[in-house]
């Protein structure tokens, strides 16, 4: 079975751009980072190999249905789910409406360490200031899946202190384990392809990632009560990678007008699975429902 990523690529029924954004090296990286340019890119070695050494940049895709293939026009937009979330959507205000038409509303989305990122950019955006706003893309809601806001083994507080004193001195030392990857599903087959897929990193963490994972968790709870953008969260009960009494904790804190929280019962980290030899009518039921869940909340508010 082809990879889902690459089968989208290759889907004479959309549109693919490839995009590569700079900003400025000198400056912190944060969510209201200013870029200095983007382009086009397949990311061949070539285009690799060109780039200084102390350029900054992100890559990012766009996928975009084809007109004429299109159910209804509630469907016309973007989809980016990538880190920098603000440097990104600054780039797609660039992009010629041929290219990339601006959709009418701004939705971001995610799934596990994406979803931290949609979570800990809200919790951003609703602390910017009123200048900094006006020169933001606006976003209009976010719906996430099993967001990573906290594990279930934690490191504890001494484990943590040392780690941040190792960060200065080790920080890109992989020490840390990122857990057991048999428990992001129950069905053998999730986790066997994703150790099979070479894009995917199974090693163990470095210092400074783990460290600056448990800073997000904090930041982003802590700070959910900033968070006043329609937001819509699902969370299995039997994931046993990310904590979903993180998620609700989050919630619970959200001050926004339009929120909610769904706890699916039985349902593993991996929330929708695509797996090669899928056949059960078990597995295409529960796909249904979170899949539904998430058309259902954007299209209401598309």
């Amino acid at each position: 079975m082809m990879d889902p990523k690459k089968a989208l690529d290759v889907s004479p029924q959309i549109t693919t751009l490839q995009r590569r954004v700079f900003f400025n090296p000198n400056e912190v990286a944060s969510s209201a980072s200013r870029i200095i340019k983007g382009e086009d890119i397949t990311l061949t070695e070539a285009e690799l190999r060109d780039v200084r050494g102390n350029d900054e940049w992100i890559y990012y895709k766009v996928l975009e249905m084809k007109d004429e293939f299109l159910e209804d026009r509630r469907g016309r937009g973007v989809d980016v789910v990538y880190v920098h979330v603000f440097t990104v959507l600054q780039d797609l205000r660039t992009l010629p409406s041929s290219t990339a038409s601006p959709p009418r509303k701004t939705f971001l989305t995610g799934t596990s360490m994406g979803g931290l990122t949609v979570l800990y950019a809200l919790t951003t955006a609703d602390r910017f200031t009123q200048e900094e706003r006006e020169k933001m893309p606006p976003v209009h809601g976010a719906f996430a899946m099993c967001p990573l806001l906290d594990v279930p083994d934690r490191p504890n507080a001494i484990v943590t202190a040392v780690g941040k004193l190792l960060v200065k001195v080790a920080g890109k030392v992989p020490l840390l384990d990122g857990g057991p990857l048999d428990l992001i599903s129950d069905d053998v087959r999730v986790p066997a392809e994703f150790r099979q897929d070479p894009m995917n990193y199974t090693g163990k963490l470095r210092i400074a990632t783990g460290i600056a994972l448990l800073n997000a968790f904090t930041e982003t709870v802590d700070n959910a009560g900033f968070t006043k953008t329609p937001i819509r969260l699902l969370h299995g009960d039997g994931d046993r990678t990310t904590s979903h009494k993180a998620s609700m904790e989050y919630m619970e804190k959200v001050t926004s007008a339009d929120k909610s929280i769904k706890i699916y019962e039985g349902y593993q980290h991996v929330m929708v699975k695509v797996v090669d030899g899928e056949s059960e009518e078990a597995d295409f039921a529960k796909n249904s429902a979170v899949l539904n869940d998430w058309k259902t909340w954007l299209l209401e508010r598309s």
